[in-house]
């Protein structure tokens, strides 16, 4: 499509769906509007994706004259990805229970993998 032809929307009801695999992630795109006398957009994204929210904006405001728009992106690691995501986070927490065990006084207890599983998802 030439986009010096495109019109900015000037009314709308819609609904779409699009979903998507890229670099070992999923991801789900959601659009809804409806009619409305101004422009309304509310977005959701994934708090990776947040500096995202104002290029969003403009290109819908470039697009769309009015409507309330709802767009929510999804994004979930593939199992392999996300495997290799926890290795990566997880592997220097290792290292440091070790050091840390290896320099702990007589009694100490030794770091414990739930523990570090959860240090490593935060």
């Amino acid at each position: 499509m030439n986009s010096s032809r495109e019109q900015p929307v000037r009314s709308m009801t819609a609904f779409a769906r699009g979903r998507a695999q890229a670099g070992g992630f999923a991801l789900l795109l959601t659009i809804k509007s409806v009619n409305g006398r101004g422009l309304e957009i509310k977005l959701a994204l994934p708090t990776l994706l947040d500096h995202l929210t104002m290029r969003l904006r403009t290109l819908l405001r470039q697009r769309l004259a009015r409507g309330h728009v709802q767009l929510r992106l999804q994004v979930q690691a593939e199992e392999s990805a996300a495997v290799d995501m926890m290795e990566r986070r997880l592997a220097p927490l290792l290292a440091l229970a070790e050091r840390l065990w290896a320099e702990a006084p007589a009694g100490a207890a030794p770091a414990r993998l739930d523990g570090l599983l959860a240090l490593a998802q935060g």
